[in-house]
């Protein structure tokens, strides 16, 4: 019965979101948290990233960021702490993901985003920052590393396609 509740709770947490790929991605996540005693919270505006990015590139963004902070925040002591956010604000559409504590040591900052570098052990690592930082700058935009409150952030701005006075739909299979 307790399983039912928590699972009816997930559902009604993400019953308001549109987007499927982003409802699927974070409903996975939300499960995930539970499991592994990560406080996961998250803030979806509707109807932002769709005008941007198609959705093999919604899901390799926010799968790639989420399972890294997930990563990075799963052996802490402290408070874990995951929070996405997925906002326009100024007809800037935001891809944020923050985690607890700074996790990435400063010596790797600079080559975090490049081609095959990763911080992990094991054969075919660090594609995932590499391939959300080729959507990014395919998309006009970068993505940004930074630390505040005690948290790590990846934050990408996306500026809002427009086509006369209306948004511009990118295509499914553009």
């Amino acid at each position: 019965i307790m399983s039912l509740k928590y699972s009816n709770n997930i559902i009604e947490d993400i019953i308001y979101i549109d987007n499927i790929i982003v409802k699927a991605i974070i409903y996975n996540k939300l499960c995930e948290a539970g499991r592994l005693n990560i406080k996961f919270l998250f803030n979806v505006a509707n109807n932002t990233l769709e005008n941007n990015l198609n959705d093999y590139e919604i899901s390799d963004i926010l799968n790639n960021l989420l399972d890294n902070a997930f990563q990075a925040v799963i052996n802490s002591t402290n408070d874990k702490i995951v929070i996405l956010n997925i906002f326009i604000e100024e007809n800037i559409n935001i891809v944020e993901v923050r985690n607890s504590g700074i996790t990435i040591k400063p010596d790797n900052i600079e080559n975090i985003f490049e081609r095959g570098f990763s911080t992990k052990k094991g054969d075919n690592r660090g594609y995932g920052l590499y391939n959300i930082k080729e959507i990014a700058e395919k998309n006009g935009s970068d993505v940004q590393l930074f630390f505040e409150d005690n948290y790590t952030v990846f934050k990408i701005l996306f500026k809002q396609i427009f086509s006369g006075n209306k948004f511009f739909k990118k295509s499914k299979t553009s």
